[in-house]
């Protein structure tokens, strides 16, 4: 029996390789927004930061039961104009999407903008709670 000496390093290789392509393949966007959800007994909110984001390029859609937000941040004019030193803010294309939960009432979904941020209200279903007795037969 031989003794080979093992290399990680072409495993490892690999494995970084397909993660590669795999984030490749994911990424739909230049950037995502941050989401926070909530629920209360009414309705889920959906508060997306869209900072420099312009109502006009927004765009909020349901299709099968999927709520997709997307959009674009545009530079500014002086942006291109001058000798940008340093740029932090993320710019171009956004997507981001959620599976909605049974129950809601697609219908409904209302989306207002303040300060940057895009609150989606998704209400839920109202459902009778009221108590109906039925009388067993004998």
């Amino acid at each position: 029996m031989s003794i080979v000496r093992w290399s990680p390093f072409p495993e490892l290789d690999s494995v970084f390789r397909g993660m590669d392509q795999n984030t490749r393949a994911l990424r739909r966007a230049d950037w995502a927004p941050l989401v926070d959800v909530r629920e209360n007994d009414q309705a889920f909110v959906l508060e997306v930061e869209v900072p420099s984001v312009a109502v006009h390029d927004l765009s909020v859609s349901v299709v099968e039961g999927v709520l997709s937000v997307t959009g674009t941040s545009q530079s500014k004019q002086d942006d291109v104009d001058s000798n940008l030193h340093r740029s932090e803010r993320l710019r171009g294309s956004f997507s981001r999407s959620f599976r909605l939960p049974d129950g809601v009432d697609i219908e409904s979904i209302s989306a207002e903008m303040k300060e940057g941020v895009l609150y989606l209200t998704v209400p839920k279903k109202q459902t009778l709670k009221h108590e109906v007795e039925i009388k067993v037969l004998t």
